[in-house]
């Protein structure tokens, strides 16, 4: 009686404990992209986790190929929404590297079924040097996990938008205001958070607002680049939107597209550590984890 009874309140326990989605997102399929993809779900729990590869341009055959395997494997395979579905009002929430694929996540989002609590948006080019569960499988309960950076609200992420008409700079804005205008006072001055979009998990209901706000004012008072308007539209939300920062002791070398030196290969130095860029096509053995090195190396700074 007591063991069905622990049984009994294990099942309930599983019902009532929320579903997350893991988008992984990438240009194409490739042996590489697929083995990324297959080394988040070898070493996760299936259980309240489900994991999507979302491809950002048009499907081939040699694409086809790799599907197959991924939906094997109980990855479910996507096209993210054409560049052309994108409505005008969420094309500044593009950027001029990811193009149109941010705007097409948040519409993707939108069609997920309502079991979903939160979703895990996680770009090819990041590596995590171990098992994905260690950092995938947090209690946090925060709108918005990520890793993070304050800005000055000079910066290029609030000068400009993110829309490809705009490239020499339509300004960032948010409720018909200037984004620079919800920077932070602070002892050293005033700045504003930069949400990295490469490893980042936000709760549905963040994204449902955060997309009819966009659709409704994104032709008109808030047009804004991905990585600047997040935190800003969460802060507009008070106590409905929590943000927070992945663990630091996760984080091994965490640079953006743009930094010097981004393109290249990183070392790997520590197992358990996010790392990004991390470039397929070298030190990926056949199960999608890394080689880790004879020595550890020098310790890599963390932006």
């Amino acid at each position: 009686m007591r063991s069905e009874r622990k049984l009994s309140e294990s099942n309930r326990d599983r019902r009532s404990r929320a579903y997350e989605a893991l988008a992984f997102v990438t240009r194409g399929l490739d042996a590489c992209t697929s083995e990324r993809a297959l080394a988040i779900r070898r070493t996760t729990s299936k259980a309240h986790l489900d994991v999507f590869a979302l491809v950002s341009n048009n499907a081939t055959k040699y694409h086809v190929i790799w599907s197959e395997r991924l939906l094997n494997n109980r990855i479910g395979v996507g096209l993210l929404p054409h560049r052309a579905a994108i409505p005008e009002s969420l094309r500044a929430f593009a950027g001029p590297r990811s193009a149109h694929t941010k705007p097409a996540f948040l519409l993707w989002v939108a069609n997920l079924p309502p079991r979903y609590k939160n979703v895990w948006h996680v770009e090819d080019d990041v590596l995590f040097s171990g098992p994905w569960g260690r950092i995938l499988h947090t209690r946090d309960e925060a709108d918005i996990l990520a890793h993070s950076c304050r800005v000055r609200p000079k910066s290029w992420y609030f000068s400009r938008n993110g829309a490809a008409s705009d490239t020499n700079g339509g300004l960032c804005t948010f409720d018909n205001k200037p984004c620079s205008a919800f920077a932070e006072a602070r002892v050293d001055g005033r700045f504003l958070r930069i949400i990295f979009w490469p490893i980042v998990r936000m709760s549905t209901l963040y994204l449902s607002r955060l997309t009819a706000h966009l659709l409704a004012h994104g032709s008109t008072t808030s047009r804004g680049h991905h990585e600047a308007l997040v935190a800003i539209f969460c802060s507009s939300m008070g106590a409905n939107c929590t943000m927070r920062s992945l663990p630091t002791h996760l984080i091994g070398r965490f640079e953006l597209g743009g930094a010097p030196g981004a393109s290249r290969i990183m070392d790997v130095t520590a197992p358990d550590k996010v790392y990004h860029p991390y470039k397929c096509g070298e030190a990926m053995n056949l199960h999608g984890s890394v080689r880790m090195p004879a020595r550890t190396g020098q310790k890599r700074g963390v932006t």
